[in-house]
């Protein structure tokens, strides 16, 4: 029986007409009907391609043998159960290769002519890859609420040690809630005994009396995980009984716990050393990833703390002292990261560093850098209300010949510490008694500097100086060197950054012309803007070349991509247009000696870097070419477009046109088609040349274009300059904050009414 026979059995042969068939059929989604209880009695091409079956193989109960087994129960209850209603239903059917696919089937209710109901009409989808995404989603899900739940198990184990004063309440809590959270069977604390000699299990947790027994108390020296742990003061995982023999013999045929994995982490905490192990048991073998690792490690670093907080009083208000002021610091040496990363101006840059500097690490700062064997730049924070320190460090100037102070610092790159800065100090680091004097009046208590270096360069030196009476501590030298670390990257950066920007001006300098030749009546102005958000040398151009008594040729182009490929190609492109202008070669001959020259320029390219994946990337410029002459009421202008956007003239009616034809892209083909359109230029006519920089500025899909352009020119009074300003001051409205993505380029010549 033919498909077209089944659809006149299901819906009467006035209504099946040749179409009905051909029209589901031709349908990507596979479509089926069945009785009112799931009988297949219809399935079109697209499901049959699908199972591979034919449509004898599916009617009746037929299509039923293509559900996997473990969705056939629910399948067949959907259809008794939804009755007449619509339903909709999840399944796994099997391909024409065997394998079974995710399917979604919408089904709604199929009624005879008479409104009753004869069963159900549905489409079905393939939803094998969504379902897939979803279950890696869930997966994803899981794990990060896994690591979050763990990271807050983690913080209110913290908070609940914080409050302890037992060493036993520590151990309960370590060995309870902290060996349950991190899913462990077993649990002891390790300490060390007064001697430093053994090892005692002051706590546990699953450990039978035999265990304990054995190894209640062990030396130290014994080839043990704990021993481990303790003498090398490093974790020690173990990830199944079999790795814990091979590693332990001293286990075999002793009474041990018989865990599969364990994993051991020195008890230490600041001020008081190392005072154990804690050793945690899991029922199965496992890895330890590094997160587990770092679970493992804070826990043994909080448990530590706690212990030691514990065994003395005046170690709680020690150890607690030293936490906050550690969380203070990575604080502190966080927000000098982000503020140093803010600029990459160096001035600003400076600047930074010196608020950082004053008054978290010392009274006064300065910073000196080198330069050419020289010190370049001081910047010194805050002004002496008593001594002008700027005029006294141009009074007495840094000698790199010196053995101490700042010059030593920049000459051997070593740093130079006193912690307290006495008379004697003072007496030796001066280079005269005025000097002398003017060192005490400025008065200092303790001086730090450290060397500024970065990339394996000496930068500079950054010195901080402490008024007279004021120490300098360890910890404020240990911070300083942070800060010091940070600061000479971000200096380099800033460095880095300047003189990147200075050779892309000059370079970007170099491919346009210092200035566009004065032409008696006609008002001619040109602008070059670069990207906002790069470095790289544009390919954007313009130029405007005499090439004859009263005749001109006006260029406007743009060179694919950006960076010195670009400027080379722009630069052989300028050349170029120059050298043929120069000779009287009108606009198509221009275009024309130029495509032949990149295509040379691409030929030999390509043989250098055979073999290159540059080789494969092509190169190309787009230009329009403007040969100007001088008639008697005004100038004629003949238009040459290879690729770029068409010229835009307004009329001396105020009427814009775009004028020209459009042509081929240079350097692409060896045989270009560009034509040649002349047009008048009378008193009031203005013309306007730019590359696509300007027309394709947009925010999301609103572009301003040619037509933008358009209406600048319309409405766009002044000179020249003035109507190119207007036209680069709207383009921008139409990015986000005014910033151009393009390098743009823009070309006016005015005829003065």
């Amino acid at each position: 029986m033919t498909n077209q026979e089944h659809v006149e059995s299901i819906v009467g042969p006035a209504a099946a007409d040749a179409s009905f068939g051909v029209v589901v059929d031709s349908l990507p989604a596979m479509i089926w009907v069945t009785g009112p209880l799931g009988c297949g009695v219809y399935f079109n091409a697209a499901w049959l391609a699908f199972t591979g079956r034919s449509l004898e193989d599916e009617l009746g109960g037929g299509w039923l043998r293509g559900i996997h087994p473990a969705d056939l129960e629910a399948v067949v209850s959907m259809f008794t159960e939804a009755g007449s209603d619509p339903f909709e239903m999840d399944y796994r059917l099997r391909d024409g290769d065997g394998a079974y696919r995710w399917m979604f089937s919408r089904c709604l209710q199929r009624l005879s002519c008479d409104g009753s109901f004869v069963g159900h009409v549905g489409a079905a989808m393939d939803v094998t890859d969504r379902r897939e995404i979803e279950a890696e989603r869930t997966v994803l899900l899981a794990e990060a609420n896994e690591a979050n739940a763990r990271l807050a198990a983690l913080q209110e184990l913290t908070a609940r040690l914080a409050s302890l004063e037992l060493p036993g309440e520590v151990a309960e809590v370590v060995l309870g809630q902290g060996v349950d959270e991190l899913g462990g069977r077993t649990g002891s604390l390790c300490l060390l005994t007064d001697d430093g000699e053994y090892l005692e299990v002051a706590a546990q947790v699953g450990y039978s009396a035999e265990v304990t027994g054995a190894w209640g108390r062990f030396p130290l020296e014994a080839l043990t995980p704990a021993g481990d742990a303790v003498r090398l003061g490093v974790g020690v995982y173990v990830s199944s009984l079999t790795e814990l023999h091979a590693r332990y013999p001293i286990f075999m045929g002793s009474a041990i716990v018989g865990d599969e994995a364990i994993a051991v982490l020195p008890l230490t905490a600041a001020g008081a050393g190392t005072l154990g192990a804690m050793v945690i048991g899991f029922a199965r073998s496992r890895e330890f990833p590094p997160d587990d690792r770092r679970l493992l490690t804070a826990l043994a670093a909080q448990a530590a703390t706690a212990l030691a907080r514990t065994r003395s009083r005046a170690a709680v208000e020690a150890a607690r002292g030293e936490a906050e002021a550690g969380r203070a610091q990575l604080a502190y040496l966080a927000d000098a990261s982000a503020h140093l990363a803010a600029s990459l101006d160096l001035d600003d840059t400076l600047a930074t560093v010196a608020d950082l500097a004053v008054p978290r690490l010392a009274d006064r700062c300065s910073l000196y850098l080198l330069g050419q064997g020289r010190v370049e730049t001081l910047v010194l924070a805050p002004a002496s209300p008593d001594v002008d320190i700027r005029t006294f460090l141009d009074r007495f100037p840094v000698d790199l010949t010196a053995k101490s102070g700042v010059a030593a610092v920049l000459r051997t790159g070593q740093p130079e510490f006193a912690p307290v800065v006495d008379e004697g100090m003072l007496a030796a680091t001066a280079q005269s008694p005025e000097h002398l004097e003017l060192l005490r009046r400025i008065g200092f208590g303790a001086a730090l500097i450290l060397p500024l270096r970065a990339r394996g360069r000496l930068l500079g030196a950054l010195a901080l100086t402490n008024r007279a009476g004021h120490a300098m501590t360890e910890q404020d030298r240990t911070l300083a060197l942070e800060l010091t670390a940070r600061a000479a990257v971000a200096i380099d950066n800033a460095r880095l950054f300047a003189e990147r920007d200075h050779v892309a001006c000059r370079l970007q300098a170099s491919l346009l012309p210092p200035a566009l030749p004065a032409i008696a009546g006609l008002d001619l102005a040109a602008r070059y803007a670069p990207a906002d958000e790069t470095l790289e040398v544009g390919g954007d151009f313009y130029d405007c070349i005499p090439s004859g008594d009263d005749r001109w040729l006006l260029v406007v182009g743009d060179v694919k991509g950006k960076g010195i490929d670009a400027a080379v190609l722009t630069g052989m492109a300028r050349h170029t247009i120059r050298g043929a202008a120069i000779r009287g070669a009108g606009p198509v001959a221009v275009l024309s000696h130029l495509n032949e020259m990149l295509i040379r320029h691409e030929m030999e390219r390509t043989d250098r870097e055979a073999g290159g994946w540059e080789a494969l990337e092509p190169r190309f410029c787009t230009v329009v070419a403007i040969a100007l002459a001088r008639t008697d009421d005004g100038f004629q202008a003949a238009i040459a477009c290879a690729g770029h956007p068409l010229p835009l003239l307004r009329q001396p009616d105020g009427h814009v046109v775009s004028i020209g034809r459009p042509g081929t892209v240079l350097g692409i083909d060896p045989v270009i088609e560009v034509a040649e359109v002349t047009v008048s230029l009378r008193a009031g006519a203005l013309l306007a040349c730019f590359t696509d920089g300007v027309s394709e500025c947009h925010e999301g899909d609103h572009f301003f274009d040619e037509t933008g352009i358009a209406d600048v020119l319309a409405s766009a009074s002044g000179d020249a300059a003035r109507v190119i300003h207007e036209i680069e001051t709207a383009a921008r409205r139409f990015t986000p904050g005014g910033a151009i993505r393009d390098d743009m380029a823009i070309v006016v010549a005015r005829l003065p009414a």
